[in-house]
């Protein structure tokens, strides 16, 4: 009783965000190893500027969030059998200095590449198809 009503609660809200992006059906085991904040460290091998603000949090909802440099952004996401696929994102239009706006590209680019993660001695990993790294980082705090 308690998988078909989720189930159909899963559906209702496909029905009500399919305009939006699609259904984001998510494995809760999947989900627990991505949740909280994460703050970005490297992007792609690159250390990123000091003091960035860059970080995103993957919500329970399917719903991808976060900082990118400079602007916020937020889209939708899926979690299926052991695969992110991540929809399209939304930006503010803030300008910042150049080195900001170059980091941020550089994030967002690889962000949406983002195919696999691994979570080891408290550093979430983000991987791209072929399994080559794409973002690194620690836990998100306030005044990171």
């Amino acid at each position: 009783m308690m998988k078909t009503q989720r189930l159909i609660t899963t559906l209702a809200g496909c029905l009500v965000g399919v305009t939006l992006w699609g259904c984001a059906m998510t494995d809760d085991k999947d989900n627990a190893l991505l949740s909280g904040p994460w703050h970005v460290d490297y992007i792609e091998g690159e250390g990123v500027i000091d003091n960035s603000p860059a970080h995103y949090q993957f919500g329970e909802d399917g719903q991808l969030s976060g900082h990118a440099s400079c602007n916020r952004f937020s889209g939708g996401y899926e979690l299926k059998d052991g695969v992110i696929s991540i929809g399209e994102l939304a930006t503010t239009r803030k300008m910042c200095p150049r080195a900001l706006m170059e980091q941020e590209q550089r994030f967002l680019a690889a962000l949406k590449r983002a195919h696999s993660w691994k979570e080891f001695s408290g550093l979430m990993y983000l991987y791209d198809e072929s399994g080559a790294e794409l973002l690194r980082g620690a836990p998100w705090t306030e005044g990171n």
